[in-house]
């Protein structure tokens, strides 16, 4: 059981609560698999697909393209390979690695990490800032 001091809960209490973001995924045998995000205010919507976090800027976009109702888990691994690909090159913060998660009407299953491909070109010159 998690324990916490009184003094502590205090402390937190009285500092604000957490406010934080969702994706909530399931799978139903009346709706099929559905997606929710709910946002830290409480609202709930129901999306084909979602991100967030600071590579959503570079991944929503590629899904806005290449996303289809109907794909394949073979397609939707190729299309997250798109993304992780995207991130790579635009976000400042490179991540080694990718945790991938399936969620079926069978259950979850892990699927292998996606792990960085790109890597930058070294002959690019990073020119000086100075004036």
């Amino acid at each position: 059981m998690f324990k916490i001091e009184k003094s502590n809960f205090v402390t937190c209490y009285k500092k604000g609560p957490y406010n934080v973001n969702m994706l909530i995924a399931g799978h139903d045998e009346h709706d099929g698999a559905s997606l929710y995000f709910m946002d830290y205010l409480a609202s709930l919507v129901k999306l084909p697909f979602a991100i967030h976090g600071y590579g959503s800027f570079f991944g929503l976009s590629i899904c806005d393209k290449y996303y289809k109702a109907d794909m394949t888990e073979a397609e939707a691994l190729n299309l997250l390979n798109k993304i992780v690909t995207e991130i790579q090159k635009r976000l400042l913060v490179q991540l080694p690695s990718f945790h991938v998660r399936v969620i079926s009407k069978e259950g979850i299953k892990d699927l292998p990490s996606i792990y960085a491909k790109y890597q930058p070109d070294q002959t690019v010159r990073h020119e000086s800032m100075e004036i």
